[in-house]
């Protein structure tokens, strides 16, 4: 069945934003910080180009704003990790403009009364730049280890199997989760369990896609969500 992508993700996105745009990159997102300077520079370095895509456009100012235009799509999974989403399904493009702001993963747009539209990004080893509302960019070790937050409640740590954290309750035994990591097709999946966010108590299955070559996870809308350079 065709699904929306994560609204209640963007929502919480949103809320949080305000916070991390006062937090160091390091507080932001615990992750390695080797991985994270490159990161960064990879995409103060794309905004020195305009990107055009299936799904919308972006577009950098010399003023230090930036406008974006994004196609919000319906899409089926079809697989674990591996979704049908194309700009021919039903999609709602919304154009967002503020002044822009640059953490290693992800962009931010803010506000005039001070919110911050915060979009994951990547750049992919062939220089295509990935962005979208609401989606993950999760840096990891190379050999697969680390700690990925999933919410600012539930950490995820990653090992054989890996263990579920409850930041809430930090004196709580981690839950062992099942994970592992899959090839589909020409790419790799990594699938393992979270907290339903209508019920904590329960269980659901999850999956997002390993890239190797970017020691990165990252969610399969983001993914899909590919830009190139117009200029």
């Amino acid at each position: 069945m065709p699904r929306k992508p994560p609204l209640i993700r963007a929502i919480l996105t949103l809320l949080i934003a305000s916070q991390l745009s006062c937090q160091t990159k390091e507080e932001a997102r615990p992750s390695p910080a080797r991985a994270e300077e490159p990161a960064l520079q990879a995409l103060r370095a794309a905004t020195e180009h305009a990107w055009r895509g299936p799904f919308g456009q972006l577009d950098f100012h010399p003023d230090g704003t930036a406008t974006f235009a994004i196609a919000t799509c319906s899409y089926e999974e079809l697989s674990p990790g591996i979704i049908d989403i194309s700009p021919q399904r039903d999609c709602t493009t919304t154009t967002y403009t503020g002044e822009l702001t640059i953490k290693p993963h992800a962009f931010g747009l803010r506000q005039e009364d001070g919110l911050i539209y915060l979009f994951a990004a990547y750049l992919d080893d062939q220089g295509q730049l990935h962005l979208n509302v609401g989606g993950d960019v999760f840096p990891i070790q190379s050999d697969r280890s680390g700690v990925i937050p999933l919410t600012p409640r539930h950490h995820l740590h990653l090992g054989t199997p890996c263990h579920l954290e409850d930041t809430f309750e930090p004196q709580r035994e981690r839950d062992e989760i099942p994970c592992d990591f899959i090839e589909s097709g020409e790419l790799q999946v990594f699938t393992f369990q979270e907290r339903d966010p209508f019920n904590n108590k329960t269980l659901r299955p999850a999956a997002l896609l390993y890239l190797p070559a970017l020691n990165l996870l990252v969610s399969p809308d983001l993914h899909a969500m590919v830009f190139s350079p117009s200029d």
